[in-house]
């Protein structure tokens, strides 16, 4: 396993678009151990995630799991099908926004953007030194075409909990 940022450096500085390794969907542990060792936490090491932790933790908030039908199905729900949620990965070469339909990473903007985004979370240092930092941001616009009575909103922020 590689970490993130060295694969980045191997393959000549920052790629514009980084294929992702396929996710794992089989676990060492059952849901309920996982949530029964759920911890939040404050203090992180400074090591850089590997590129297949990356991609498993994409995947986990977005990927695609299933087709039928021409129809794609995520690993997190969404009203009406529309997922209007996209995520992002921060790291320090850049920002990169995560495509669940092709796996993979596309360069956004190229620096380091972390110490901004501290500032904006209330300036909380751990964002400024995490490796990677993943952000979920909402297509308002996609949800409002296709949302009744003004409910886009709520079904946005529902789907972001």
């Amino acid at each position: 396993m590689m970490p993130f940022l060295f694969l980045l450096c191997i393959f000549g500085g920052v790629e514009n678009e980084i294929a992702l390794p396929p996710p794992h969907l089989r676990g060492n542990i059952s849901i309920e151990e996982a949530l029964k060792n759920r911890r939040s936490m404050r203090s992180f090491n400074k090591e850089s995630l590997c590129i297949e932790e990356i991609s498993q933790l994409l995947w986990a908030a977005q990927g695609i799991t299933d087709t039928l039908h021409g129809f794609e199905f995520r690993a997190a729900p969404s009203a009406g099908a529309l997922y209007p949620l996209e995520i992002y990965a921060v790291v320090e070469e850049g920002i990169y926004r995560y495509i669940p339909e092709e796996h993979k990473l596309v360069l956004i903007r190229k620096g380091d953007f972390r110490t901004k985004l501290s500032n904006a979370a209330l300036s909380q240092p751990v964002i400024a030194s995490a490796p990677v930092d993943f952000v979920i941001t909402a297509l308002y616009e996609e949800q409002q075409r296709n949302t009744v009575n003004g409910e886009s909103d709520t079904f946005i922020l529902k789907q972001a909990m």
